[in-house]
């Protein structure tokens, strides 16, 4: 405008020049701007609409300090200018001081009652204050004002959230979407309210049309790797928090997911790497340090994992999740007491995410709490019914208490979610072999290795499943996998050299053999608690309460039923034989290893007079349950050797069977298995003989305690002499003689024991002095076994 114009229309060169200033500031053209602003500011240093203008100015800039001066300046001259008051309160509340903000909001709506943008800021700023009900009635009064103004709708969601109301958020962030449908934060947000409503599938869907809307939106990405890691598919999961990561390398929430989705991939050196940088860049993030721990653990770095568990909890003291992780590391470190009062704690703690209950379910799962196990993942099914992980977790409770129909039921839903689930898959493969669906088995677990690729724990099941020639590709990958051990985690590490133990043996190559299984063994060991010393007080402690005087104050009080039998042992001595031939009695029904035991234990606590019968009648009337019409129901947990006092307190007419074999036959068994839980011992030889030792003087010790109530069968002298041994066996169990017990392998029932391979088999000899092969390499336990 030329200075005739200006003159024309009656402007001054205050308002000329600040009018010219605005103009550059619409076009964006910050420097241009500034420079008239300052001129306007030089000509009348008290023009507030300057002062103003130069806040907002250098707000776009990122100069908050810059931009709170001049707006104090703007409302020194003019206090009354409510889009001052207005931004000066977002500039507060974005340097922390929100009480301070919410008080300029309010004087700017005091001036104007509609001014529906302020009533916007204050409800952002009261639910960062966690004030959810004060922001979602700013929120809403906002909405009132303007129907139209979608920042609104995106803060009232913010609050429901805050409130637990889900549902309504996602409803008002539909309408939001409704009057723009153009704007990604509305669909970034359902994304995540979607998802928090266990609603995966609809995350995806938000998340994807956030992408489509701003492809350079690191948030888009980040909910849509979350939306497709809850529905396992984590391949391409890692690659959108790798997309949002190279879009804002600080992002360090994506930096933590791409770590939870890294150890799904079972890429545990990459996970860690990952929750370190979420941490470098967050040094306050507590999930970043509870995700380091787990990768930590899986590492075998305890000590370092347990700090980042304990830093996790310092920084959020009410997460139960986290004290979980803390759980989980207690226990690996054989502190089950301490393990039991962190334990208690985070169940006081309200933590309700799906990920926090199948924590405390794996928790329970492993101390044998099975019903506790279930809940917990029910409760999570709950929370989000689209999560294969939640499925599986359940299928594997179930496989453990030999339910195996429930387990195939859970992974089938699994399956629905997800159709190529690798966990799910590989699961049921196990349990397709407990069912001796050998062929159904090997389709399953190739099938998953043609979709997943080169995933260690699948050729270990891979592995029981198949022979292995000399050339054969399969074992090539598998030692190609094992040049690269290091990023996979101890138990995969684990799992695959026991798989090449097998491969080796089948081509005959006995000193490679070895040297993966003892790789295997030490890998496992590293990862898990034993105390020989532990063990010496638990094994002592039985005995100096199962004394004469003991037991004879009890004797006459227990349950007098005789359906139980028990088979106990060593592990790898003989039991699942030894059961098979009774359950082909058709009076007979083998359970497998039972819980039931345990459980009654941890119900009743310790014997007394007053409760012997009672614990034995709840015994009896749990594996009831098992068979209703069988006259005897086995029981082949291997530790009850442990509780043969109990049982015969408990239950009199209990038979108990011990099964036993040749010492290094069963020590090399048990070195060569990778147990599905516990067996802590097995993986080091010399920890081997010392159990071994242990157990012999425990047995000594029962024997004398209960001359004649212990019947033991000898493993050697059954495959050499079956029908004498069995018919011994089945009278011993007060049974009639059935010829169905002379061909175990044709009685067809689930397996869950790591003898399911051989019992489907006619009876061998080939594992009697199975050791000599390897006699060189076991000479730590040979030696163990003689001192």
């Amino acid at each position: 405008m030329s200075n005739a114009s200006a003159k024309e229309e009656g402007l001054n060169d205050v308002d000329r020049i600040y009018f010219s200033a605005e103009a550059q500031l619409l076009q964006g053209n910050l420097n241009l701007a500034e420079e008239k602003y300052q001129e306007v500011l030089k000509l009348d240093p008290e023009h507030a609409p300057s002062y103003y203008a130069l806040g907002v100015l250098n707000y776009q800039r990122g100069n908050i300090n810059a931009s709170i001066e001049m707006l104090k300046k703007s409302l020194g001259f003019n206090p009354d200018n409510a889009n001052a008051l207005n931004a000066y309160a977002v500039m507060l509340d974005a340097t922390g001081n929100a009480g301070k903000a919410l008080e300029y909001w309010d004087k700017a709506i005091a001036i104007n009652a509609d001014y529906f943008e302020a009533y916007t800021n204050k409800a952002n700023c009261l639910k960062n204050l966690d004030r959810f009900e004060e922001a979602l009635e700013a929120a809403q009064k906002a909405i009132d004002i303007n129907p139209d103004f979608v920042e609104a709708y995106i803060n009232k969601g913010n609050a429901l959230n805050g409130l637990d109301r889900l549902d309504e958020m996602i409803e008002t962030l539909s309408k939001a979407a409704e009057i723009n449908p153009d704007m990604p934060n509305v669909f970034i947000n359902l994304s995540n309210a979607s998802r928090e409503n266990g609603e995966s599938k609809k995350a995806e869907e938000y998340a994807h049309k956030a992408i489509e809307l701003a492809p350079n939106m690191p948030e888009g990405h980040n909910n849509l790797g979350n939306a497709l890691s809850d529905l396992g598919n984590h391949y391409e999961a890692e690659k959108c928090y790798k997309r949002a990561t190279n879009l804002r390398p600080e992002y360090y929430e994506a930096h933590n997911n791409h770590a939870i989705v890294c150890m799904s991939l079972l890429d545990y050196d990459q996970a860690q790497i990952s929750a370190r940088y979420a941490i470098a860049f967050n040094k306050e993030y507590a999930k970043a340090y509870s995700n380091l721990s787990v990768a930590l653990r899986e590492m075998g770095n305890l000590d370092e994992a347990k700090y980042a568990a304990q830093e996790a909890i310092r920084l959020e003291p009410e997460s139960a999740s986290f004290h979980i992780d803390l759980v989980d590391i207690l226990f690996l470190e054989d502190r089950f007491e301490d393990a039991e009062v962190v334990l208690q704690r985070a169940m006081a703690l309200k933590d309700d995410s799906p990920q926090m209950y199948l924590k405390l379910a794996n928790v329970f799962d492993r101390t044998n709490k099975i019903e506790e196990s279930i809940e917990a993942i029910e409760k999570a099914v709950e929370l989000n019914p689209e999560m294969p992980e939640a499925y599986h977790r359940m299928a594997l409770v179930y496989f453990h208490a030999n339910r195996l129909e429930d387990a195939m039921i859970a992974l089938e839903k699994a399956f629905d979610i997800n159709e190529n689930y690798l966990w799910a898959m590989a699961t049921k493969a196990e349990i397709l072999q407990s069912l001796d669906k050998m062929d159904e088995a090997l389709s399953t677990v190739q099938h998953a290795i043609s979709v997943h690729g080169e995933v260690p724990f699948l050729y270990y099941t891979l592995s029981k499943l198949k022979k292995f020639e000399k050339d054969d590709p399969d074992l090539k990958i598998m030692k190609d996998l094992a040049e690269d051990e290091e990023r996979i985690g101890l138990e995969q590490v684990a799992a695959l050299n026991f798989g090449l133990f097998s491969a080796y043996q089948n081509v005959k190559d006995y000193n490679a053999a070895f040297a993966a299984l003892k790789r295997g063994n030490d890998a496992k060991r590293s990862l898990i608690p034993h105390s020989t010393t532990t063990q010496t007080e638990t094994f002592n402690a039985v005995k100096k309460r199962f004394t004469p005087d003991f037991v004879s104050n009890l004797s006459g009080n227990g349950c007098d039923s005789d359906l139980p039998v028990f088979i106990l042992g060593m592990p790898r001595s003989g039991s699942t034989l030894t059961e098979q031939i009774l359950a082909s009695h058709p009076d007979v029904f083998g359970a497998g290893e039972l819980h039931e035991l345990a459980m009654v234990e941890q119900e009743h606590g310790g014997l007394n007079a007053k409760n012997c019968k009672q614990y034995g009648q709840d015994y009896c009337d749990l594996i009831r349950k098992h068979d209703p019409d069988a006259k005897r129901i086995t029981d082949k947990m291997p530790g009850n050797f442990m509780r043969i006092g109990h049982i015969l307190m408990t239950m009199p007419n209990a038979k108990i069977i011990h099964t036993k074999r040749d010492p290094v036959d069963t020590c090399l068994s048990c070195y060569k298995q990778l147990f599905a839980r516990g067996q802590y011992w097995s993986y080091d030889l010399e920890d081997l003989a010392e159990y071994y030792k242990q157990y012999l003087s425990m047995m000594e010790h029962w024997h004398n305690l209960f001359p004649g109530q212990i019947y033991d069968i000898d493993y050697e002298k059954t495959v050499s002499d079956t029908e004498n041994e069995a018919r011994a066996l089945i009278d011993f169990v007060g049974l009639d003689w059935n010829e169905a017990c002379l061909t175990p392998h044709k009685t067809k029932r689930p397996i869950l024991t790591a003898s399911k391979a051989q019992v489907v088999k006619p009876i061998y000899q080939t594992s009697v002095k199975a050791w000599e092969r390897y006699e060189e390499q076991l000479q730590p336990l040979i030696q163990a076994l003689k001192s």
